[in-house]
């Protein structure tokens, strides 16, 4: 499928990706006491943002529909359709388990990015088994993508960024290093 979903699915998987390897450098940084080197969390936001890119690519997500959860009940139900990416955001905020004061707890911004890790991580397991075993559980992979969506989206929130602000935002450095013929290479600046 080619068009504006398509053109979405490979940006989010950047963002998202990108995010994910951001989160992974606040994490190591709150382990080691100490911030980490540009060129290290550089590294992990490229590496990261490239996964998703591969997991986006094995899995072909643009070839068919799928939608992030969006209810807080355990019965079973059929899944909404998210359309509205800042509603989204404001769900991850209300369905959050630390409360309404979670944004300004260092333990809480902590489980926010632990969380995003970790659901990267499982994103992850489940094409090492399509590239390793050969099973590829397209089901599964859908949830872990909007589990890692949960995280991101509330990480946004948690920081006083609406998460179609973030987006909107890449769309602009992204064209503007494509218009400039500079899409590979590394570092924000370029």
């Amino acid at each position: 499928m080619t068009g504006k979903r398509s053109r979405f699915g490979w940006l989010a998987c950047l963002v998202f990706g990108g995010l994910c390897g951001a989160g992974l450098a606040y994490v190591i940084s709150m382990i080691a006491g100490k911030p980490l080197r540009p060129d290290a969390i550089v590294g992990m936001v490229g590496g990261c943002s490239l996964a998703f890119v591969f997991v986006h690519w094995v899995a072909g997500l643009d070839d068919k529909e799928s939608s992030p959860p969006g209810v807080l009940s355990s019965a079973p139900v059929a899944p909404e359709q998210v359309t509205d990416i800042d509603e989204y955001g404001q769900f991850t905020v209300d369905a959050w388990m630390g409360g309404p004061d979670s944004d300004e707890d260092e333990q809480q911004l902590s489980i926010m990015a632990l969380g995003l890790s970790g659901e990267t991580g499982e994103v992850m397991e489940v094409l090492k088994k399509r590239l390793r075993d050969g099973e590829f559980d397209r089901a599964k992979l859908k949830k872990e993508l909007g589990d890692v969506s949960y995280y991101w989206a509330r990480l946004c929130r948690a920081y006083g960024f609406q998460p179609s602000e973030v987006l909107g935002e890449n769309v602009t450095k992204i064209r503007s290093r494509a218009a400039r013929g500079v899409m590979s290479g590394s570092g924000d600046d370029r």
